[in-house]
């Protein structure tokens, strides 16, 4: 079994969450350019240190204080209390909250190997499915689908739409790739081919200052009359778009992400280690072993799927999304400039993370009702991006793997 390095080059910002949601005030706070984060033990220690831990819950509960007014407040220094790491915020941060990026013991940001092999996985299940020539498993695995599904009109919340989300991703795993269990068995991770590909986390990332707070937008098809053929999402409650009580102008949904984001002068380059354990692949049961692809033993077949997986992505955005749009040019421009062949991290897209290009038409237009209720052929019709004052400028976790 043979470790291969391979060079992963980032060519768009990468945000890796970490499931939390981080509180301007309580859990943040941004000064000169700068995105300090509090450290609750340093915090917890000082306010013991002053005897002020009773009134600090106090004033946070009942008077709405927020964790820097309190500082200010006791005269306590904001060094004394802030992690070690910060990340840069080169704009006017007008957000309440901010999403972290994943980070070692130690504070340093990285790439986990599970990301990258998850997008590994759905490029291999994408080329499994579109090589099937029999239908028989595709058949079934759709079937199974068709009934995971609610109904149509059905009032979904936001964890069960990720169910639906990730039931999209997975359905056809046992058709395909857990396809090798002994005659009779049962199929599931066991019996995954994908268990022979190890991928290991990237290293900490080594230029400084490579994390930035990037505000994201989500932008919907249909231009609301600006002429421009999209327009950003808007908050809505009950279905119901929520205005500015000033202008009456509908709401923008702003997100701010941490994000690692690679420039000219600052590229950024990571080391992965990954392999293929023969012996698991040997292992396989004899009935089995013909269904393995050959470019499933090798891991230049394997990136040679990622990139035919990629390049078919990249050109459903171009003629599929972006093609009538204006006021994209800086999006396009990255499209056919870079070459990518992977894509992971938070605002990848349903699209990249899931084979729905491949799906039956009828399923298809229920998992459309599902997402945004809405009918035509472009789906799915929203995209997250990086924005630069009001123009869309990048798209979110594309990267380059090299041998």
């Amino acid at each position: 079994m043979k470790k291969t390095k391979i060079k992963l080059e980032l060519l768009s910002p990468v945000h890796i969450g970490t499931g939390e949601k981080l509180r301007r005030g309580i859990d943040f706070w941004v000064h000169r350019d700068t995105c300090y984060f509090i450290d609750v033990k340093k915090l917890t220690a000082e306010l013991r240190d002053k005897g002020c831990g009773d009134e600090y819950v106090t004033a946070i509960r009942e008077r709405g204080l927020n964790t820097m007014g309190f500082l200010r407040e006791h005269q306590i220094a904001l060094q004394k209390v802030v992690k070690e790491y910060h990340s840069m915020a080169k704009f006017h941060l007008r957000g309440k909250t901010i999403y972290p990026f994943k980070r070692d013991p130690l504070g340093e940001p990285y790439i986990p190997g599970s990301a990258i092999k998850g997008a590994i996985r759905t490029a291999v299940l994408w080329k499994m499915v579109r090589e099937d020539k029999s239908d028989r498993f595709v058949t079934q695995g759709y079937e199974v689908l068709r009934k995971k599904l609610p109904p149509p009109g059905a009032h979904l919340t936001r964890e069960e739409k990720e169910r639906i989300k990730s039931e999209i991703g997975s359905f056809l795993n046992p058709e395909f790739l857990q396809d090798y269990a002994p005659e009779g068995g049962e199929r599931d991770a066991h019996t995954d081919i994908l268990r022979a590909l190890g991928v290991s986390d990237t290293l900490p990332v080594a230029p400084p200052n490579s994390l930035e707070i990037k505000p994201v937008k989500m932008i919907s098809l249909g231009d609301e009359g600006n002429g421009r053929g999209w327009h950003p999402s808007h908050l809505k409650v009950k279905g119901k778009v929520i205005r500015d009580w000033k202008t009456g102008k509908p709401v923008d949904i702003d997100i701010y992400a941490e994000c690692m984001v690679p420039t000219k002068q600052r590229p950024i380059e990571m080391e992965v280690k990954v392999k293929i354990d023969e012996m698991i692949l040997d292992d396989l049961q004899p009935q089995s072993q013909s269904k393995v692809p050959p470019w499933c033993r090798s891991l230049e077949g394997i990136m040679d799927v990622c990139q035919e997986f990629t390049d078919f992505c990249i050109k459903q955005e171009e003629m599929g999304f972006y093609q009538e749009l204006k006021g994209v040019d800086k999006m396009e421009g990255f499209y056919k400039k870079e070459r990518p062949n992977l894509r992971i991290g938070w605002g990848s897209g349903l699209a990249e993370t899931t084979i729905i290009s491949l799906l039956p038409p009828d399923i298809r237009q229920r998992v459309q009702g599902i997402f945004n209720g809405a009918s035509g052929p472009k789906f799915p019709k929203t995209r997250r991006v990086i924005v630069e004052g009001k123009e869309p400028s990048l798209p979110l976790g594309w990267m380059r793997l090299e041998m």
